[in-house]
């Protein structure tokens, strides 16, 4: 993911995605919105800290969210609020 912090000025500079952020398109349009707005704060910050660290976290978040908005049936079960059921105790090896 470091080499997206590397790409990330293209976000500013080109009118393609660069292939290490293709994944963007995934996200939902209002979650493109989210990312966008929050990656404005995120890349102000990484310029003033050069902390690499934050960024690739918060990138790898995103991915994350793409990943799950790019499959429907994850999406819709992740929203849905049904009670997971009974569960069993966890039985501690003895």
């Amino acid at each position: 993911m470091a080499m997206a912090v590397d790409k990330t000025p293209e976000l500013w500079e080109r009118d393609e995605l660069p292939a290490e952020l293709k994944w963007i398109d995934s996200l939902s349009p209002r979650h493109q919105r989210l990312f966008y707005g929050e990656l404005q704060f995120e890349w102000s910050r990484y310029c003033a800290t050069r902390d690499e660290g934050r960024l690739v976290a918060f990138f790898e978040d995103w991915q994350a969210t793409a990943a799950v908005d790019a499959d429907p049936e994850h999406a819709a079960f992740l929203r849905s609020k049904k009670d997971g059921g009974d569960y069993d105790d966890w039985k501690a090896a003895s």
